[in-house]
C-alpha cells in the first residue's frame, strides 16, 4: 500500500492544526476527513496518530472547526464501527 505516503501527507496536514488561523485549522480537518472518505478502511492505520489531532480540535475555540471535527469523527466511527469516545479520553 501507500502507507508511507499517507503517513507523510497525514502528518503534513495535521501539523496545520497549530495554525492561529481557524480557516487553516478547519481546512486541515476537512482534508483529513477526505482522506478517510476517499481511502477508506486502509487509512485507519493512521488513526492512532490522528487521535491527538482530533482530541485537540474538539476543544477548538472556533465553532466551525469544532463542527468540522464532529464530521470527521462521524466518518471515522462509520469506518471503525466503534465509538471514538474511548480513544479520546
Amino acid at each position: 500500500g501507500d502507507a508511507n505516503l499517507w503517513k507523510m501527507l497525514n502528518h503534513a496536514v495535521i501539523s496545520k492544526s497549530e495554525s492561529p488561523n481557524p480557516k487553516v485549522r478547519r481546512a486541515a480537518v476537512k482534508i483529513v476527513k477526505s482522506f478517510y472518505e476517499t481511502v477508506g478502511e486502509e487509512f485507519l492505520v493512521l488513526l492512532p496518530e490522528t487521535i491527538p489531532f482530533i482530541a485537540e480540535l474538539m476543544e477548538d475555540t472556533d465553532e466551525h472547526v469544532e463542527a468540522e471535527v464532529q464530521g470527521l469523527i462521524a466518518v471515522v466511527e462509520k469506518l471503525t464501527g466503534e465509538d471514538l469516545d474511548s480513544y479520546l479520553q
